[in-house]
């Protein structure tokens, strides 16, 4: 039996899910009905809306999927460990918080990393924009960090 990890609003009439059973799922919320499946190779725990037809999932890689089209759009790849947490920045970057302590600053347009922030010893367990310059992270010992992006 599967499980939803992580559930993001599109809009007034439209959710999507990511599951264990390695599924992202587009639901309609006016019939409740599922509108969309895309398979994807690992379990999910976090989605962001990039915009009105693209998400970032998580695991390993960042990947950016296009909801109109059912499939990846890119994948975005540095970690060698598991991906915990992302965050939109802007309509241009994201971040992710890995188990490695490190958040990387991805640029949507092209997959690179812009930036690497070594900021924890431990697993990163979220990341959160406070505002256009900063970040904050936080970690199961109960640390949180404040981080500057320029």
């Amino acid at each position: 039996k599967s499980s939803v990890r992580c559930i993001i609003k599109m809009n007034e009439t439209q959710i999507v899910s990511g599951s264990t059973d390695r599924t992202i799922k587009l639901w309609n919320l006016e019939n409740g009905s599922c509108t969309k499946t895309l398979v994807v190779n690992n379990t999910l725990t976090c989605l962001i809306k990039l915009n009105e037809n693209q998400i970032a999932s998580n695991h390993s890689t960042v990947t950016v999927w296009n909801l109109d089209k059912g499939s990846c759009e890119k994948t975005l790849e540095k970690y060698t460990k598991f991906i915990k947490c992302l965050v939109k920045l802007n309509e241009k970057q994201i971040a992710s918080g890995s188990w490695d302590g490190t958040i990387n600053v991805w640029n949507l347009s092209d997959g690179s990393c812009a930036k690497t922030l070594f900021v924890h010893k431990s697993p990163i367990n979220w990341v959160v924009k406070l505002n256009e310059m900063q970040i904050v992270s936080g970690v199961d010992s109960g640390l949180v960090k404040v981080c500057n992006l320029d």
